[in-house]
């Protein structure tokens, strides 16, 4: 689906929504016609009885186009916006109906949106935690020793606990972190497996091991995941090649201007490695 497809979809879909919200708002504070009480209904109402399966077929039309969640959601958010304003221009001919029945359409509508969003919210978290801890946190090859099913599956794909033994790039010793993630159900983490991982030196609970490697992928990150697939025969405090000091400051200032690193986390990072700097070489 291309981006002109969805914008043309959402505009039509959209459309569609306001003949709909329109047509109910005119309908809606008639009440009842063309049979029982009233038999006769206004001419006036003509457009509108017209305008609302229009208003419906344009916004399924605008939904397959490409409109997606957005022109779905705004079927229940017109059909309601137009009940809640035929209950609040009507002089209450309709008495509680259009606020309860607008009610209903209108949160059932707006429900996905707000879920939606606050999910792209902490997905975006995520990511920048994730960008954090691979540009200021520690390096390690971290290698399962347990897994454990939570007996939770997402999209078909199982939660499980994962627990490592995490062996610091850097010589310092040994950490055991543990962690409840959703895997693929066709590459589930085995135990002497081994991972790159990023973690915290403050935090426990903040560290993330790698799976996929992008093709872009930063010097020092392509070292860790190759020293992680390698088959442990080599020395395990060995330091891994990477980029220099001050390619890593270079991108830490780049993660810095996006946003990614705090100038806090920028400050800290740069006094360590300007302190590797200093050091004479072969130290």
């Amino acid at each position: 689906m291309t981006g002109a497809t969805s914008w043309r979809g959402l505009i039509v879909g959209l459309i569609g929504n306001l003949l709909i919200g329109v047509s109910l708002y005119h309908l809606i504070q008639v009440g009842n016609c063309g049979g029982g009480y009233n038999a006769d209904c206004p001419s006036s109402l003509t457009p509108y009885f017209i305008a609302l399966p229009v208003g419906i077929l344009t916004s399924v039309a605008g939904i397959f186009m490409g409109g997606g969640i957005v022109a779905f959601c705004g079927v229940f958010v017109s059909i309601g916006l137009g009940a809640l304003a035929a209950g609040w221009f009507g002089a209450g001919k309709m008495g509680a109906f259009p606020y309860i029945f607008g009610g209903l359409f209108a949160f059932f509508g707006l429900l996905p949106l707000l879920l939606g969003a606050g999910l792209r919210r902490i997905g975006a978290g995520k990511e920048a935690q994730a960008m954090r801890l691979v540009a200021t946190g520690g390096q390690g090859v971290g290698t399962v020793t347990h897994v454990e099913d939570t007996g939770i599956t997402i999209n078909d794909n199982p939660r499980v606990t994962v627990t490592m033994k995490v062996e610091p790039v850097d010589g310092t010793a040994p950490l055991e972190r543990t962690k409840t993630v959703t895997v693929s159900r066709v590459a589930i983490p085995r135990i002497g497996d081994r991972f790159p991982v990023w973690y915290d030196r403050e935090d426990p609970s903040l560290w993330a091991y790698g799976v996929d490697m992008e093709a872009g992928a930063p010097a020092d990150v392509k070292a860790l995941f190759a020293r992680a697939a390698r088959t442990g025969t080599e020395a395990p405090n060995e330091p891994a090649s990477g980029p220099s000091p001050l390619e890593e400051l270079q991108r830490l200032n780049e993660l810095r201007k996006v946003g990614a690193v705090t100038d806090r986390e920028y400050d800290t990072a740069k006094a360590l490695l300007l302190a590797r700097l200093a050091e004479p070489p072969g130290a």
